[in-house]
């Protein structure tokens, strides 16, 4: 006569486990005829056999599993099943909750709303220290190039718990930054942040320092920005440490950029990310042209080429060559400007620049003549449909 299992129970509870550390767990069942199968399961997972033993004592059988616990079992189920295989349903289970301690896990990242190509000098700035950790952690540090760092309301610098806060982030505050999360398993640091402001054509030597065994073999570097991605040539290597000179000229010079180590093993997985942010006022319009002219008017246009950083607005001047008159001043989000009613026989100089709130960018400066109402020198750009439109009468 077939007996379904009566019991099950887990014996031994160890807790908490930790992360990394074997454990061994004994699930005693009995009242089974013949006597039951067991199985163990994590969460929706079957463990194999081979992870535990079975020993067989009258009609009661015990099974020890050894098991080896990860982060990612924190919080889910250890189950003991145990099975007469020859009466469908006759499954009972004994489980508990995993209690698995592990160090911090810590990630260093920006603010919300906060985007790296948008941090320029003079704007607010806050990281965040994002942790994962069992138990919860006891302490948070932050170093900026391995020093710790304290609140100092006089150089507008606040740490608060796990955010750190520049008011009206400087050139000298660029460098690296880590926070260290610590429990009682021990304490992690995390990726480094690195934000490096530059001015147009201003060179910046960027650090990379890495840590590899075998020894480090050689560097590769790349930029990534939003409208180009490129290999990085220029950069000296020694030992475990690779500075690369970096100049930006434009505007899509602006991005991240990525160093990886490599050694006999292999390529590192991840790479070091840096930041080259612009500083200052903006770059001057590029690819301006006057297109769709007549006797009284014309579109002036350059092309749009504003990716990131404070916001930027456009202006154009009307000057009257023979008088040197102030005919229009115009101001727009974008760098198209229809113009009309200009005074039949006058010659005009436009000047059109850029501008945010670190000032102001280099001129760019068009002539029309009345004659023919034409501009030497640039080449046409991308056409944009005006933006404003203005009229002399």
């Amino acid at each position: 006569m077939y007996v379904k299992p009566s019991t099950v129970r887990i014996r031994s509870k160890q807790r908490p486990l930790v992360a990394g550390l074997a454990a061994e767990i004994e699930c005693e069942a009995a009242g089974s005829r013949p006597p039951p199968v067991i199985s163990w399961w994590r969460g929706k997972a079957k463990l194999p056999s081979n992870h535990f033993k079975v020993l067989l004592i009258g009609n009661r059988v015990f099974s020890v599993v050894a098991y080896t616990p990860t982060r990612e079992d924190n919080g889910k189920r250890l189950r003991c099943v145990a099975e007469n295989p020859n009466i469908i349903g006759s499954s009972i289970e004994a489980s508990y909750n995993l209690d698995v301690h592990y160090k911090p896990l810590v990630t260093l990242q920006l603010g919300k709303r906060l985007r790296l190509e948008e941090i320029f000098e003079g704007q607010d700035l806050y990281l965040e220290c994002s942790i994962d950790a069992n138990p919860h952690v006891s302490e948070v540090v932050w170093k900026f190039e391995g020093r710790e760092v304290h609140s100092d309301p006089a150089a507008k610098v606040i740490t608060s718990n796990q955010s750190l806060v520049f008011q009206s982030i400087q050139r000298h505050n660029a460098g690296r930054y880590t926070c260290v999360a610590i429990n009682s398993e021990g304490e992690s640091v995390s990726n480094e942040r690195t934000v490096y402001p530059a001015a147009a054509h201003e060179m910046v030597q960027v650090s990379c320092d890495v840590d590899a065994h075998p020894f480090v073999t050689s560097f590769r570097w790349a930029f990534n920005g939003s409208l180009r991605s490129h290999e990085v040539q220029s950069f000296v290597s020694e030992g475990g440490r690779s500075v690369a000179s970096y100049v930006p000229r434009e505007e899509a010079d602006y991005g991240s950029l990525f160093c990886w180590a490599v050694n006999e093993i292999g390529t590192q997985k991840t790479p070091c990310q840096f930041q080259v942010t612009p500083v200052g006022p903006p770059l001057a319009p590029s690819n301006c042209t006057l297109t769709n002219q007549t006797e009284v008017a014309f579109l002036a246009e350059c092309r749009e080429d504003h990716i990131g950083g404070p916001r930027q607005l456009y202006s154009l001047e009307v000057h009257d060559v023979s008088c040197h008159r102030l005919l229009a001043n115009l101001t727009a989000d974008r760098p198209a400007f229809w113009v009309q009613g200009v005074p039949a026989g006058i010659n005009v100089v436009l000047v059109l620049y850029a501008a945010n709130q670190m000032g102001r960018s280099q001129p760019v400066l068009l002539r029309a003549e009345a004659a023919d109402r034409h501009w030497e020198g640039l080449r046409h750009g991308k056409y944009f449909k005006p933006s404003v439109k203005t009229s002399f009468d």
